[in-house]
């Protein structure tokens, strides 16, 4: 398994492949197969910086873009009677972000949320959230995961791990 690591400014990754480290603009597994998520650092800075300013609570948003590319992030409240275990957006949201969407030419391509246990796996409850075709990021303390919803996932049979690649472009 690789070794993720974001720097509290977000803009370096450390990939380690048994001994072999380097420096990279990605963060993915060594088992990569699956999808590709074009991501501006600054996202995940700031999904990182709000997952450290509420480290017992699940914090969630939505991703927007197009073809593998979020071109925005839109942070959500909470609204899960156990925001300590659990992430739910409120539906009025929720219509307003795919409206919004729709008016600037973009779709919502997914979701983030952080686990505060530490993992960025998906759990259980995450796979039977999905939907297929969408990205999903998890993020946990200092790290960030990416995941792609389909019908033949390896984690949980639903999510395939999928390589993040932070472009300042996009």
């Amino acid at each position: 398994m690789a070794l993720r690591f974001i720097t509290p400014l977000g803009f370096l990754q450390m990939i380690c492949h048994g001994n072999n480290m380097a420096s990279s603009n990605r963060i993915q597994s060594p088992d990569k197969k699956g999808e590709t998520l074009f991501i501006n650092p600054n996202f995940v800075k700031k999904i990182l910086s709000e997952t450290r300013a509420r480290p017992m609570l699940e914090i969630c948003g939505l991703l927007l873009g197009s073809s593998g590319h979020v071109t925005e992030i839109m942070p959500m409240p909470n609204i899960a009677p156990n925001p300590r275990r659990f992430f739910e957006m409120e539906t009025a949201g929720l219509i307003t972000a795919h409206r919004e969407a729709r008016r600037r030419h973009l779709s919502v391509i997914g979701h983030y949320h952080s686990h505060p246990s530490g993992s960025c796996l998906p759990s259980a409850t995450d796979a039977a959230l999905a939907h297929y075709g969408q990205y999903w990021l998890i993020a946990a303390f200092n790290k960030i995961e990416g995941w792609y919803a389909c019908k033949s996932g390896r984690i949980e049979g639903v999510f395939l791990p999928c390589e993040l690649i932070l472009h300042k472009s996009v």
